[in-house]
């Protein structure tokens, strides 16, 4: 059984960049089905991201399908809810190299000349604490364990 399904607007004003869509659904027995604006849906080909948040207590949601049409989602943990949720769906027009994962001719940060990595603290003396992950002293007395 799937659940109800309410639906927004099919673009972003001011995001010539990206296609969105936002809504909300009811889950029905831990899952349903959401189909996407026949519009927005004509531009996807399955790359898009869904974001998802529960209305309500779960066991937690996630998107289980993606397809061109629209898409599932379900409740972890085989839970059975019938419980409200929002979803945003956002898609790149024309695709940016760096949100499709190639290079943004950028240099990776351990590549850049220009930044050093921080040296890491030495070890402790011979009979000494090690403190290297301790938390920094902030001036106020914390009580200690005897």
């Amino acid at each position: 059984m799937t659940g109800t399904v309410t639906q927004g607007g099919a673009d972003a004003a001011g995001a010539a960049s990206l296609s969105e869509d936002v809504g909300g659904g009811t889950l029905a027995n831990g899952k349903a089905t959401i189909v996407l604006d026949k519009q927005l849906a004509s531009t996807l080909d399955g790359d898009y991201r869904v974001f998802v948040t529960a209305e309500g207590d779960s066991n937690g949601l996630f998107v289980s399908r993606k397809g061109r049409d629209g898409f599932d989602v379900q409740e972890q943990r085989s839970g059975t809810s019938n419980l409200a949720f929002s979803y945003r769906v956002v898609r790149s027009r024309g695709g940016s190299p760096e949100r499709n994962g190639a290079q943004s001719g950028r240099p990776a940060l351990g590549d850049r000349k220009d930044v050093q990595p921080p040296s890491p603290p030495p070890p402790p003396e011979a009979g000494q604490r090690d403190t290297r992950n301790a938390p920094k002293a902030t001036g106020r007395s914390v009580p200690t364990e005897s």
